[in-house]
């Protein structure tokens, strides 16, 4: 066994060496600050590799909305409890000087269960549960003039995966295609509320950096992994559309490329020199540019040497977590209530190991 974790580990430190040596080369020749040739990519909307990014002073209402989620499968029967939480700070000359939250400091979890699913649907219908109880979270923030933010963060992705996306024929059609509204109406409000709507990945495995710049490279890393090799601390990419092919992404297309697709831009920042450059996507308007967004995050997120993260996602994290007692009582009420027509799975009942 420890031959075996000797070689893994030595296959691992020569990959990374490897994509660091890449990440140097593309560093060095293909248009940093403006020192080298343009760069003409895939995507990119920016001229430049690496961009200097400066703080700037925040004011007003920052909010972060995240969710906990917990499964389980009985026979035939899928269940999810999902926590919703939105945390709202209110910032006076970059300082915390107040804090809210909805729809309370301890949110109640909301509970579906869904009867005949297949596997692969089963994945797809806690992944849309998820979704549509943060997104009507975020809606129900921005539409709230109480608590309508300058700036909107989401935890993660600002438009649902491919794999989201149920089959045309499948029971959960008609709930993605609700949740697809829900974006849209997200959107909607925040571009007419001037609201900052902004995504971030503080571990994204996407590439879409890597696979713009393919032609010069050779590595399967990630972008997170090798941007941590090309960016310095306080540097971002250059922006980028979300995909660069709109008209065949999966969701974009339901999204409608005519009113939002086509705003739906990227980029990675790097904020402190020891943690990992985050994904930051974002709702493009005419006033709110790739700098201003940048800025933003690296203000809020560059709060220590070692983890670069808002405060106001990871108060939401930690209000949005649920306990998997909560799920246990779940179960265990639903079989109480109908002992004849419910029961655990088998690998769970089993009287030995």
């Amino acid at each position: 066994m420890i031959d075996k974790l000797r070689a893994v580990a030595a296959h691992i430190s020569e990959f990374n060496s490897k994509t660091a040596d890449e990440a140097r080369f593309v560093r060095a020749n293909y248009g940093i600050h403006g020192s080298a040739q343009s760069v003409s990519l895939d995507g990119a909307l920016e001229s430049n590799l690496a961009i200097p990014v400066s703080g700037t002073k925040i004011e007003g209402k920052v909010c972060a909305v995240d969710s906990g989620l917990l499964s389980s499968e009985l026979h035939g029967i899928d269940i999810v409890v999902c926590r919703p939480a939105c945390s709202c700070f209110s910032y006076s000359d970059s300082h915390v000087v107040s804090a809210s939250y909805h729809p309370s400091r301890v949110p109640e979890p909301a509970i579906d269960v869904r009867i005949g699913l297949d596997h692969s649907e089963a994945q797809i219908f806690r992944q849309l549960f998820r979704l549509e109880q943060e997104i009507s979270c975020a809606i129900s923030v921005a539409e709230n003039k109480t608590l309508r933010p300058n700036i909107l963060f989401l935890d993660g992705s600002i438009v649902p995966l491919p794999s989201d996306k149920p089959s045309s024929e499948s029971v959960l059609s008609p709930q993605y295609s609700k949740l697809i509204e829900n974006y849209v109406r997200l959107y909607s409000i925040c571009e007419k509320e001037n609201i900052i709507l902004m995504g971030l990945s503080k571990d994204s495995r996407g590439r879409r950096f890597v696979d713009s710049v393919k032609p010069q490279l050779s590595t399967r890393a990630s972008d997170s992994v090798f941007l941590n090799h090309l960016l310095a601390a306080r540097e971002r990419t250059f922006s980028m559309s979300y995909t660069p092919f709109p008209k065949k992404h999966p969701i974009l297309r339901d999204i409608g490329i005519s009113d939002f697709a086509d705003k739906l831009n990227l980029f990675y920042i790097k904020c402190v020199e020891g943690d990992y450059p985050l994904r930051v996507e974002f709702l493009f308007s005419s006033s709110v540019s790739a700098d201003t967004v940048a800025s933003i995050v690296l203000s809020l997120s560059a709060i220590n040497k070692n983890y670069a993260y808002p405060a106001v996602l990871i108060d939401a994290d930690l209000r949005a977590a649920l306990d998997p007692l909560e799920l246990e009582r779940v179960q265990k009420a639903l079989i109480t209530l109908s002992p004849n027509s419910i029961r655990q799975m088998r690998r769970n009942a089993r009287p030995f190991r």
